[in-house]
Parts: structure tokens; C-alpha cells; sequence
């Protein structure tokens, strides 16, 4: 029994590596698109690298996780579950790393008129991974807990939809933007709502797991 609490305790352990990823993550990510749209491009193009790097190390991290539950989690049937919250949450890293590259190979144009609210949206979704990430965390650690940061995270989504919305629309209707400037606009707003998109997705999954726990 000992050897077993033992076992769950490093498991824990390491998942709570693994998500201290997508805390650092994120926070690079809002601060290099700070950057990006202030102008501040050799400083956005350092956050770039590092949130690149940190997906790389999560990646590494996760498939050492995945074997620590293949080769020693005790309880079989709860690796499947295990498995695919590690596996969902790893979308989220993901789609972070692929929206900061995207910036940097194409430097799209943000007009001053919605810099404020791409400020916004960046602070809403850094909020709504780091709910993600303690949603992940209470499932293992408290499971009463999750449905709280379930509910922050959906908050925050909402908030992100409707911040990036109302940009796309401010766009759309400004005549002193090129029509092919602003779907390109368009599109990298809508880049960067998909990481909270993502990360409701992954609680939506987290939901079904805490049921089958509870039940």
C-alpha cells in the first residue's frame, strides 16, 4: 500500500511539472504579443523562442509521463483517464507555440484602434489557461475543487469571444484598413481566441472525468 501512495505521489508530482509548462507558456505568450503589437519585435522575437523551447521540454516531459503510467500506475483503469487529460491539455501548449510562430513568420499589421482590446484579449486568455491548468491540478489533488476553475475557465472563453468578436467587427468596418489586411487580421484574432478555445475544450473533457470519479 505504501509503494502504491508512493507511485501516485511521483505521478503527481510530475504532472505538476508538466503543467508549470503551461503556466510559463502562457505568460510568455501574453508578454510577447504585448510586444508583438507595441512594435517591440527583437523582444517579442526572445518570448518567441523561449515559448517554442518550452513546448519542446512539455513535449519531452509528457511522453516521460505517459510511460511512467504505461510501465508503473498500479490501477489500470484509471490510465485511460489519466492518459487522455495529459493528452487534451497538451493541445493547449500546442496551439500557443503555433500562434507565436505564426506571428513571426507573418507580421501581420495590428492598427492602433484595437491594440487596447488585443491587450485585453491576451490577459483573458493568459486567465483562461492558467484556470485550465489549476482546473488539471485540483482533479488530482481535490477534485471538489474543479468545478470552480471549470467555471473560471468558461468565463473566461466567453470573455475572449466576445473581446475578439467585437475586434474582428471594428476592423471589418474601418474603410482606411485593405480588405485583404483585414481578413489576415481577422484570422489572427482568431488565432489567438483558439487557445481559450482550446482550453474549454480541454475542461468539457475534465467534466466527464470528474463525474465518472464522483459516481
Amino acid at each position: 500500500m505504501i509503494n502504491v501512495w508512493k507511485k501516485t505521489k511521483e505521478l503527481e508530482n510530475k504532472i505538476d511539472q508538466y503543467l508549470d509548462f503551461f503556466i510559463e507558456a502562457s505568460l510568455h505568450f501574453k508578454e510577447g504579443l504585448s510586444l508583438y503589437i507595441r512594435n517591440v519585435i527583437d523582444k517579442f522575437e526572445e518570448k518567441s523562442v523561449i515559448v517554442d523551447g518550452l513546448e519542446s521540454k512539455g513535449d519531452a516531459f509528457r511522453r516521460e509521463i505517459e510511460n511512467v503510467i504505461y510501465t508503473e500506475l498500479l490501477i489500470p483503469e484509471s490510465r485511460g483517464d489519466v492518459l487522455a487529460i495529459i493528452e487534451n491539455a497538451d493541445s493547449v501548449l500546442n496551439k500557443i507555440t503555433e500562434v507565436m510562430i505564426e506571428f513571426a513568420i507573418q507580421r501581420p499589421y495590428i492598427p492602433d484602434s484595437i491594440k487596447d482590446s488585443f491587450e485585453t484579449l491576451l490577459n483573458y486568455t493568459d486567465r483562461c489557461v492558467q484556470e485550465m491548468v489549476s482546473a488539471t491540478r485540483m482533479y488530482f489533488k481535490n477534485i471538489q475543487e474543479v468545478r470552480n476553475h471549470i467555471k473560471a475557465v468558461m468565463h473566461y472563453e466567453h470573455e475572449c469571444d466576445e473581446v475578439g468578436n467585437e475586434m474582428k467587427k471594428k476592423v471589418f468596418l474601418d474603410a482606411t484598413i485593405d480588405s485583404c489586411c483585414k481578413i489576415q487580421i481577422a484570422q489572427f484574432v482568431k488565432m489567438v481566441q483558439e487557445v481559450s478555445d482550446k482550453a474549454e475544450d480541454v475542461c468539457d473533457r475534465l467534466s466527464i472525468y470528474v463525474i465518472k470519479r464522483m459516481a
